[in-house]
């Protein structure tokens, strides 16, 4: 699961840049909150047999709580929140590009 989370990162951390976050600190944090909350989503997901609705309300799920995690150390903005879901909607296509 940590190799998932890691390849989450990879993707969602440059994204989290191009979209004009670029402090060093907003990147080592997002990516910090992005692993966690990957290990946490595959970790739940592991558990239960698959349902597409799952996936996605778990994704939502995700994308409040690096939101509202996000915002104790940068301000928060709506271009913050369309950074979150574009970043987990990347890697959401991504993922099931690669794994399904």
């Amino acid at each position: 699961m940590l190799d998932i989370a890691l390849l989450t990162a990879a993707i969602e951390t440059p994204l989290f840049f191009l979209f004009g976050f670029k402090k060093f600190r907003y990147l080592i944090f997002f990516a910090g909150i992005n692993i966690v909350s990957n290990l946490l989503l595959n970790g739940f997901l592991d558990q239960i047999d698959f349902e597409w609705w799952i996936l996605i309300v778990s994704e939502i799920f995700v994308v409040i709580l690096e939101f509202s995690l996000c915002t104790y150390f940068i301000e928060p903005s709506r271009k913050l929140f369309r950074t979150i879901v574009a970043t987990n909607l990347a890697s959401l296509i991504l993922g099931l590009i690669i794994f399904y």
